[in-house]
């Protein structure tokens, strides 16, 4: 059984006093090399902003959640990056100045009006974009999928979730011929997740959505002949039509909870927790998935960059050591984040086969 680092309680001058060796926390270091870790502002419970800022890196918290990030992947990069602070001798250096915290949703929504300014039209960019340009480890709950893993350096899966969808429980499904509406979407999810992609077929094949079925597809296929089937409001991105994205889960959620979306897409748990954060929404049809879908986090490595490989290699390095033990990382960010909830059969499955017996 590996074991868990004790961080003592002690703070000073050089910084955090720890069993094996002081926890690198000098601001007045000089900075050779930034290592810099993306996270999303809103993607609860995995990856979000509290604003609630920790004065220090201490036991409860580590870089990101210093500064005012939490959630469940974030609390697994918060672990390992606390342990490669620790100063063991052999690791490569690191202190507490040199990681950088890099807010994916504020950096998109720079990129996106600075995209718009130049064509006039909404541009729909993905945070993938941004690995080895202004980010290094990509933090957040990101799927795996063929095209990512052979782009980027990818940690042994994390998270089993799925995506489902939701509609609010009082709500009357339209017909099939009154799609097409200025005021209101059939189905809303966020543009950068996979929800659209393989979620909708899914969802369909699974004979969900039968009256609706033809024209979705006819949707999927084509998205902007959908759009200009069905013509947009006046009001800027209301929600309209058969398939209408935003950027941010809070974004939809909110649409959702107000009735302008019959249909709220995404990975199950973001989802719902989401709409359950919109006072008085009352949603049904949350409590499947339709999709087998693993959580990981992702890396951009340049070997030209030597110090950064290093670093890089080393947080996958404890990462993987990290959670292949009964003692596993997985269950302590999911003590974490979800407490005493109980978890499906297929996520304790999961968790069995990464670490094995608790």
């Amino acid at each position: 059984m590996i074991r868990i680092l004790a961080i003592l309680l002690f703070v000073c001058g050089a910084g955090v006093v720890t069993a094996q060796g002081t926890l690198r926390v000098d601001p007045n270091r000089e900075v050779s090399v930034e290592l810099r870790i993306g996270v999303r502002g809103s993607a609860r419970p995995f990856s979000y902003y509290t604003s609630v800022l920790s004065p220090n890196i201490s036991t409860k918290s580590g870089p990101l959640r210093a500064k005012g990030y939490d959630g469940y992947m974030v609390y697994i990069c918060d672990e390992v990056l606390k342990q490669m602070l620790i100063d063991d001798g052999r690791s490569p250096p690191l202190n507490a100045n040199q990681i950088k915290t890099v807010n994916i949703d504020t950096t998109m929504a720079a990129r996106r009006a600075l995209a718009e300014k130049e064509t006039t039209d909404t541009v729909a960019l993905d945070r993938f974009d941004l690995l080895g340009e202004e980010v290094d480890i990509l933090c957040d709950p990101a799927s795996i999928t063929r095209d990512r893993v052979r782009q980027y350096a990818v940690s042994p899966p994390l998270f089993m979730t799925g995506v489902g969808y939701l509609s609010l429980r009082h709500s009357v499904p339209p017909s099939a011929d009154m799609l097409c509406r200025p005021d209101k979407a059939l189905m809303g999810y966020v543009g950068t997740t996979n929800a659209l992609t393989g979620g909708v077929q899914s969802i369909l094949d699974a004979g969900e959505w039968k009256k609706y079925r033809d024209q979705i597809i006819t949707a999927l296929r084509n998205p902007t002949a959908a759009r200009e089937n069905c013509p947009p409001p006046d009001a800027s991105n209301k929600p309209h039509g058969i398939l209408w994205s935003a950027n941010t889960h809070d974004e939809v959620a909110e649409k959702f909870c107000d009735g302008a979306i019959d249909f709220y897409v995404g990975d199950i748990e973001i989802i719902a927790t989401h709409a359950r954060e919109n006072t008085g929404c009352e949603w049904s049809s949350g409590a499947r998935s339709f999709t087998n879908d693993r959580y990981a986090i992702f890396a951009d490595i340049d070997y030209a960059q030597k110090e950064k490989a290093l670093l890089i290699g080393r947080f996958f390095e404890v990462l993987n050591r990290e959670i292949a033990t009964s003692d596993s990382l997985l269950d302590r960010a999911y003590i974490a984040t979800f407490g005493a909830a109980p978890r499906s059969q297929k996520l304790d499955l999961f968790f069995w086969s990464m670490r094995g017996e608790p």
